[in-house]
């Protein structure tokens, strides 16, 4: 989990356009979930992939949003504990096993 808010833009990261392209087109397409946070905890970025594993039908359903907003407890307060984790350690969380987003 990472608390990274977005594509880093060319003129401020150094990377050139087409490269700043490529790794927003990797994250949409990636068969994995990606969401990106930031410091107040609200969604600034998210894959369709990351929608699915959520439980949400449309990442939009997120973005400026806090995850105890949009997603059903536990799994909401689980990431946003997991955040605050990250934020506060300033590290990545890693092998965190958190709640099913599927009602059991």
């Amino acid at each position: 989990m990472s608390t990274d808010t977005s594509v880093p833009q060319p003129a401020l990261s150094g990377l050139a356009a087409a490269d700043v392209a490529l790794f927003a087109g990797l994250i949409k397409e990636a068969p994995i979930g990606f969401a990106f946070f930031d410091g107040q905890l609200r969604c600034s970025r998210v894959n369709q992939g990351f929608a699915e594993v959520v439980g949400v039908p449309s990442g939009a359903d997120l973005i400026g949003r806090r995850p105890s907003e949009t997603l059903p407890e536990p799994l909401g307060q689980f990431i946003e504990d997991s955040l605050r984790t990250v934020l506060a350690d300033d590290r990545p969380l890693v092998d965190a096993i958190g709640p099913s987003s599927t009602p059991t």
